[in-house]
């Protein structure tokens, strides 16, 4: 019955470290799986101020265009903001017989101009005014647009985003921004923009010119943060790996088939009503210990031994 229970107590203890090795085995592939794959992480970051979209307006046909760019009410020199590209611009190579003539409305040095809260209460953010002369043919043609983000790019002129549009309506751009952070830590950014159109007085339209404009505003000073993470490294495997592997010991491996110092104690053996400790053989110290025992005289011996060798007995009051 002993040799059964024996044999059964194995063949448990068997699939117990089987079991044990196939769990670990498979959460290990599953972490070494995801090893590569990036996530990314999400946050809304609150900006005090914002680099405004940059507009490329081109003309069709070369007519008279004058400019006035506004921040918060305040004319600024025309120069900073407003870059000129003639027709023989290297950089107006690809749209040949396409565009007379451009200019890209940027903040200078890429800052920051728009501001939250506003430095003066109830006005635009950032105007640019232009005023288009008759020239006498009572032809209109059309104004290209494009508005790209000038953090990422210096210049653009793909006709691709070029957008025609009639020069004479009055439009606002509404923008929101985002960020990326790549593993490398490397930021890009991007700007999303909407177009509508607003309200423009027929006064603004003359017999010799119409001015119209362009206000930049942005929807919210609310900034879209993406950042890459790979949250699966060989560090966090190996941890995870340790830790994991130790848990299964703790909680399956040693309350099933522990084993004491003297018997075991493990759920298997207590289910089973087998605690071998009759098959615990001595070990080669307990055995040297035996036979040295077993070579000392007995008590019995060294009283014998004691007793022989006293010839009288005399004792004190008793001659």
């Amino acid at each position: 019955m002993a040799k059964s229970k024996a044999l059964l107590l194995k063949a448990i203890h068997g699939l117990i470290i089987l079991g044990v090795i196939i769990v670990f085995s498979f959460d290990l592939y599953k972490n070494i799986k995801g090893l590569n794959i990036i996530t990314q992480s999400l946050e809304v970051v609150k900006k005090a101020s914002l680099v405004p979209p940059a507009v490329t307006l081109c003309l069709a046909r070369d007519v008279t265009y004058t400019f006035k760019i506004a921040i918060y009410g305040n004319v600024v020199t025309q120069g900073e903001y407003l870059v000129s590209y003639p027709s023989t611009a290297p950089e107006l190579a690809n749209l040949a017989g396409v565009v007379t003539k451009c200019w890209i409305l940027a903040a200078p040095n890429k800052q920051a101009v728009i501001t939250d809260p506003p430095p003066v209460p109830n006005i635009p953010d950032m105007v640019l005014n232009y005023t288009r002369f008759f020239d006498g043919t009572n032809i209109t043609s059309p104004l290209f647009i494009n508005i790209f983000d000038p953090l990422q790019e210096d210049t653009n002129f793909k006709f691709s985003r070029f957008v025609r549009l009639d020069p004479d309506v009055n439009r606002a751009i509404s923008f929101s921004r985002t960020e990326h952070y790549g593993l490398d830590q490397k930021i890009t950014s991007n700007v999303a923009t909407t177009m509508v159109d607003e309200f423009r007085d027929s006064s603004q339209t003359t017999a010799s010119n119409a001015t119209s404009t362009f206000t930049i505003r942005p929807e919210s000073f609310n900034v879209f943060r993406t950042t890459e993470v790979q949250s699966t490294t060989w560090w966090t495997i190996i941890i995870h790996s340790v830790t994991f592997i130790g848990i299964l010991f703790g909680s399956v491996y040693v309350p099933l088939v522990g084993r004491g110092k003297y018997r075991p104690w493990g759920f298997l053996h207590m289910a089973l009503g087998y605690y071998p400790i009759e098959h615990i053989s001595p070990s080669d110290e307990e055995k040297q210990h035996m036979s040295t025992n077993e070579m000392d005289p007995s008590l019995f011996e060294r009283l014998k031994v004691y007793l022989e060798k006293i010839d009288i007995a005399k004792y004190e009051n008793h001659p």
